[in-house]
């Protein structure tokens, strides 16, 4: 009788493990069609970016092509498993050969990350952090004449309130640290764009400046950082910098206040995600030791905003009110950036009450019937040349060619 060759249970059940997997790999990546869109969307919060949206199935009978068109670029974009993916691709090629994915994260020396600047940019831009950094362009009397036009109307309108105007400039990671940027990156001769800046309002402004670079680079020190190693921003210990530099200009105006010192602060430690990392998805694998700095004894809290809270297009968050109820100190309205985030509760221990709000533009209807003392306009130095393009109820528009450093631009639209 002829041998029949029966495979052995075992066999089988690998090669139904085998095409069960391969089918599974298959599949995987069409879960994203059965997960909620608020999910999805949540994914863009760690690239920093919107991802593609899913198109809805309405559209298929409306316009089918479009459909299918937009259908590919939301599968290829947020398919189940890219972020292991992305995270996997980032994390090689950063441990490996020191390189960032993301066109916007620049690595540094010593583990350090830097800001380069948005990946898209725009036709009347500058370029990106890095060649403002490295000073290719020349800055514009336009853009200088636009930006103290911004500033004096600022001032002209916290005068017609009865309050100072303080115009303050925090410093950008680059320049605190610059020790850490990659050797390549070496700057032009010529002065940056914040010197430019600040200059030129000197010379035709009497708009008072708080310039918190030169303290921020007095307070460097080993073993005790200013900035966060792979965030953009400052810690609590450069937010302290920025505190006493600040008020030491408030408290020469209003005498009453009086600046906490030492003993007034606690330290806990934290592992802190840096805001480059989340960009390289990488925040929980590169986490850094660090520490908050908190008032022990804090004199203001946070309060409902009283004034008009409907929301405002360009806020990055709704506006938030701090009070200490001492009538002997002023009351502040603060414009601010990211960078007063940490500083927040430091400054609100100097004012009766003080209103942050996160905008650098200013719709007057929203604090209709406020009385500040002193009105505070703080912006990072890498959003400096940004306020030229600001329109407002202070300023009126202007053309964006009309103020670029792009040579690009024909002579007919930026040369006078």
């Amino acid at each position: 009788m002829p041998y029949e060759h029966r495979p052995k249970a075992s066999g089988r059940r690998a090669d139904l493990l085998l095409i069960v997997g391969f089918f599974s790999i298959l599949v995987y990546p069409a879960l994203s069609l059965v997960e909620n869109p608020e999910e999805l969307k949540a994914r863009g919060v760690t690239e920093k970016r919107a991802l593609t949206p899913r198109p809805p199935i309405w559209q298929f009978a409306a316009a089918p092509s479009k459909f299918v068109a937009d259908f590919k670029s939301f599968f290829e974009d947020q398919f189940e498993g890219r972020g292991q993916l992305v995270t996997f691709n980032s994390l090689l090629r950063y441990n490996v050969f020191d390189v960032s994915t993301n066109a916007s994260v620049l690595p540094g020396k010593h583990g350090a990350m830097f800001f380069a600047g948005e990946a898209v940019v725009p036709r009347h831009d500058f370029g990106h952090e890095t060649a403002r950094y490295r000073r290719v362009l020349p800055v514009t009397d336009r853009r200088l004449k636009r930006l103290q036009d911004l500033l004096e109307s600022r001032r002209k309108w916290a005068e017609s309130m009865g309050a100072k105007f303080v115009f303050v400039v925090a410093p950008d990671k680059s320049t605190t640290y610059s020790e850490l940027l990659p050797e390549w990156l070496n700057p032009l001769d010529g002065p940056t764009f914040t010197d430019q800046l600040i200059d030129h309002l000197k010379a035709t402004t009497n708009i008072e400046i708080v310039d918190l670079r030169p303290a921020l680079e007095k307070a460097k020190q080993p073993g005790k950082p200013l900035f966060y190693l792979r965030d953009t921003h400052w810690n609590y210990e450069g937010a302290l910098v920025g505190y006493h530099e600040t008020t030491r200009w408030l408290k020469e105006k209003f005498p009453a206040i009086t600046p906490f010192g030492p003993d007034d602060l606690v330290r806990k430690g934290e592992r802190h995600q840096g805001d480059m990392t989340q960009m390289l998805h990488l925040g929980t694998r590169l986490s850094e030791r660090s520490h908050q700095v908190l008032l022990k004894s804090p004199r203001s809290a946070i309060v409902p905003f009283e004034y008009d809270s409907t929301p405002v297009s360009s806020w990055a968050a709704p506006p938030i009110t701090y009070k200490s109820h001492d009538a002997r100190l002023p009351k502040a309205l603060v414009y601010h950036d990211s960078f007063m985030l940490l500083l927040m509760p430091y400054l609100a221990e100097n004012f009766d009450s003080s209103i942050f709000i996160r905008d650098q533009r200013v719709v007057t209807s929203t604090v209709k019937g406020y009385k500040p003392d002193v009105v505070i306009f703080e912006c990072v130095e890498r959003t400096l040349y940004y306020l030229a393009y600001i329109t407002d109820d202070l300023l009126p528009t202007i053309e964006p060619a009309m103020i670029a450093e792009n040579p690009i631009q024909s002579s007919s639209h930026v040369k006078k």
